[in-house]
């Protein structure tokens, strides 16, 4: 019992050091987002040319996560989560000395988008391999608010920066920052690294790409993926038009519409792990995401019904809350479907078509404001087509096994 008890507190320091490293691509991008604002002008680029970097970023982020999971399968998570670090802190500092050429801009933009590779598969792995399965759910809240860490974190330290000491040293302190954290990465980190080729050996078959891939036509892994693709491009594609609903369909002023849309920004923070805490209570991935999206929808279809200030941030809050209550524990489940030897590489599949979501659906929401006239058509869009997810995830299989360990575990010590 206490060996149990120690490698879970070992487990629950690793998977704080992910949530770290998770973090870092935030920290350095806000360099960008706020660093851009007082510089572009300086730079000599358009508001044309900033947009084509941040849409090769995203590209980037999204084709390089179909193999970033094989990368951390091959030599191990530490190394790519820390090379991931390290580009990182690098990028926001070459730019300081690189700004002068919009090419060398560009190709740091989609380098910023290619480090992101590692970070989905290589913490998953972290938790998965450190942590017993009865915890996963809690320890994917808890890494996936890495992001929240590093929005806050850049946003508290960066701006004001610039304000006091220019674009530049906002960039410098940003890179800084997220080398303070990969450092620490590296020195507190034990294990992760690759493994023997012995031992990748007896582990892996002799047509390894095609497990993968037989690994991803399982039942659970198809519906899942597809639920989340569905997800992901509903959350772009209401964000994309929620302010403009606010705006000219409501009547909001921009500010009262800020305030609206702003209202739930830290829900992250607890929202989070309390998606995993609940999953592991009940014992159940698959009854939480279900309510979860339903309630999603509800609260998007709230935007049509109230019009008091108060009421829209209720739904606000509901709507970001309901997210990640829908998709945390959906995201372990589909891990949790396939055999551990394969999760990291399907971990970086199962992200990249979830980014596709995204990529489509502001075009795709635009079409059906164009022919309907009416940007409420966009929220009743989004609400079909949760109820849509729902269905599709009433056939995926429950994968929480952690009522079958402790029953194993029971039995052993019986015999003992």
């Amino acid at each position: 019992m206490k060996q149990a008890e120690k490698m879970t507190a070992h487990g629950w320091a690793m998977v704080l050091l992910a949530c770290l490293i998770m973090s870092t691509q935030y920290i350095s991008n806000n360099a960008w987002n706020y660093g851009y604002t007082a510089a572009y002008k300086t730079w000599g680029i358009t508001l044309m040319q900033i947009g084509a970097m941040a849409s090769a970023a995203q590209l980037a982020k999204t084709l390089t996560n179909f193999f970033g999971g094989f990368l951390v399968e091959k030599f191990g998570y530490k190394p790519c989560l820390l090379a991931c670090g390290a580009g990182f802190a690098a990028v926001p500092i070459l730019t300081v000395f690189l700004y002068r050429s919009y090419v060398a801009l560009f190709i740091l933009r989609i380098l910023a988008g290619a480090f992101s590779c590692c970070l989905y598969a290589g913490a998953n792995l972290m938790a998965f391999e450190n942590l017993p399965p009865q915890n996963r759910a809690l320890a994917h809240g808890v890494i996936l608010t890495g992001p929240n860490v590093g929005i806050v974190l850049g946003s508290a330290i960066i701006p004001g920066v610039i304000t006091s000491r220019g674009w530049q040293a906002g960039f410098i302190v940003a890179g800084i920052i997220v080398a303070i954290v990969v450092v620490a990465f590296a020195i507190m980190v034990k294990g992760g690294t690759k493994k023997t080729e012995e031992a990748e050996k007896e582990q892996r078959p002799a047509d390894y790409t095609k497990a993968v891939i037989k690994a991803c036509l399982t039942k659970n892994w198809l519906l899942g993926t597809l639920a989340n693709f569905l997800i992901v491009g509903i959350v772009m594609g209401l964000g994309t038009y929620l302010t403009l609903f606010l705006t000219e369909e409501k009547g909001f002023s921009l500010v009262q519409a800020g305030a609206i849309t702003a209202a739930a920004s830290l829900v992250g923070f607890f929202a989070n792990s309390a998606s995993g805490i609940l999953s592991d209570a009940i014992r159940s991935r698959k009854w939480v995401v279900i309510p979860s999206i339903l309630l999603y929808g509800l609260s998007v279809y709230g935007f049509t019904v109230f019009d008091s200030v108060a009421a829209l941030i209720a739904c606000v809050f509901i709507k970001d809350s309901a997210f990640l209550f829908a998709t945390r524990p959906l995201n372990v489940m589909v891990a949790e479907s396939v055999p551990g030897d394969y999760m990291a590489s399907t971990s970086g599949i199962y992200n990249a078509l979830s980014f596709f979501g995204s990529s489509f659906s502001p075009i795709i929401f635009g079409a059906v404001l164009t022919a309907t006239g009416k940007y409420s058509s966009i929220l009743y869009t989004t609400a079909a087509i949760t109820v849509l997810v729902a269905f599709i995830e009433l056939f995926m299989t429950e994968t929480w096994t952690g009522k079958s360990l402790r029953s194993a575990k029971s039995e052993e010590s019986a015999e003992a």
